[in-house]
């Protein structure tokens, strides 16, 4: 079955936000949306469990990223054409925190498309919601 980055990170995301919760709403209160959809953004960037990117490896296993990689070269492409320059990217680990972090600004806009104010971001939090 073909790993899908997107459902993956997706999960990821969601799960981070039913889980951390109270420190999420914390750092998101008082802020306008723009401002708190990038808080947003930055927490699960900087969360190994969604990207990997703080340590530098998602799956903390070389074969398991590339096996996951194998079935996305789509993406692949897309980060390598991004970053322009396929000799650096390095491990397949790296190239699957990049897919990570590539997909997850997309993540993070689906889940708030219809999402106007930070009241809501939080409401929808609070209520664990997020389809």
């Amino acid at each position: 079955m073909k790993y899908d980055y997107s459902i993956e990170v997706k999960n990821d995301v969601i799960n981070f936000l039913i889980y951390e919760k109270d420190y999420i709403i914390e750092k998101l209160e008082g802020k306008n949306i723009k401002v708190a959809e990038d808080i947003l953004y930055t927490l699960c960037r900087n969360t190994d469990c969604i990207t990997g990117d703080p340590s530098g490896s998602y799956t903390c296993n070389s074969h398991t990223a590339a096996t996951y990689l194998a079935d996305n070269w789509d993406l692949m492409v897309d980060v390598i054409d991004l970053y322009e320059a396929m000799d650096n990217l390095g491990s397949p680990e790296t190239i699957d925190v990049l897919v990570r972090l590539y997909v997850l600004t997309k993540v993070i806009d689906d889940l708030l498309f219809d999402v106007d104010t930070t009241e809501e971001l939080i409401e929808m939090i609070k209520r664990g919601q997020f389809e």
